[in-house]
């Protein structure tokens, strides 16, 4: 069973390559399946890819997974944000 559509963001993927995978090896890893490298996320050898070659996010998952330099890879799981708290009526404004 693969992630529940809608509950991830469509599109792109979360990857972590094992330690000692460059930037360029991680790039041309990408390239070969179908992603680009959108975005270096700060936690160590883990990229936001994009899926450039029309196919699903399980689908890319499932072919990062195969892989022998990739050490995780997951939907972008969306995570439901707390609401702000509402102002209470009456209540002066900070100063």
């Amino acid at each position: 069973g693969g992630p529940a559509p809608g509950r991830y963001v469509p599109g792109v993927v979360l990857v972590r390559f094992h330690d000692g995978v460059t930037a360029d090896q991680a790039r041309a890893l990408a390239g070969a399946l179908g992603l680009k490298i959108e975005r270096v996320l700060p936690m160590g050898h883990t990229y936001l890819l994009r899926i450039v070659d029309g196919s699903s996010v399980p689908d890319a998952v499932a072919r990062l997974r195969a892989r022998p330099e990739v050490r995780a890879a997951d939907p972008d799981y969306l995570t439901p944000r707390s609401p702000l708290p509402a102002p209470i009526p009456g209540a002066a404004a900070p100063r």
